[in-house]
């Protein structure tokens, strides 16, 4: 028997994909560009959803990780951290008022009214806002609406980068043929 003879087309060549023309191996494959909002839209999300676990340490962790491969990562999970760095200082605040006025209650005579109880509702819209902010950042980041965003109040203790785009767009074209290599 004879031997079939591989019909032309883009194969792997055990290290890259390669045209074969059906007598010889020609150029191989331009590299498509790396997209870095779709390779980084997991990481970007998570990073703003530190508010639910790890306060600023998440999204501390995941810029120092993913964020140092991928610019769109590195963009959101340093708008999450200069969040949660900027609300851990006004819950500091709030706490240290909210303390105050428990000492000032117990250290009074004649019995004090509780106004301690009073800044507690200011506390909460404080955390109500944080997670809305912090849900806000991760559907933006999911979206990639128009790539970079910016958290509402956030402080810059941490340097932003506007995250690049690939000229490929967010679609690669992926070169498909037969899965043998040519004999």
């Amino acid at each position: 028997m004879g031997q079939t003879a591989t019909p032309p087309g883009w194969y792997h060549d055990g290290s890259a994909m390669r045209y074969w023309d059906g007598s010889a191996w020609g150029p191989y494959a331009p590299v498509m560009p790396r997209d870095p909002v779709a390779e980084g839209k997991a990481g970007a999300v998570l990073a703003h959803f530190g508010f639910f676990a790890c306060w600023f340490v998440l999204p501390l962790v995941i810029r120092l990780t993913a964020g140092r491969d991928n610019e769109y990562v590195r963009h959101h999970s340093t708008e999450a951290l200069n969040f949660m760095i900027t609300t851990s200082i006004l819950y500091a605040i709030g706490m240290g008022v909210w303390f105050a006025g428990i000492a000032m209650t117990i250290g009074s005579d004649d019995g004090g009214s509780p106004a301690f109880f009073a800044f507690m509702p200011l506390l909460w819209a404080v955390q109500a806002a944080v997670l809305g902010f912090s849900i806000t950042g991760a559907v933006r980041a999911r979206k990639a609406c128009g790539g970079a965003t910016r958290s509402p109040s956030a402080s810059s203790a941490a340097p932003a980068r506007a995250p690049k785009r690939s000229r490929a767009g967010r679609r690669t074209r992926s070169l498909r043929g037969p899965r043998a290599l040519p004999s």
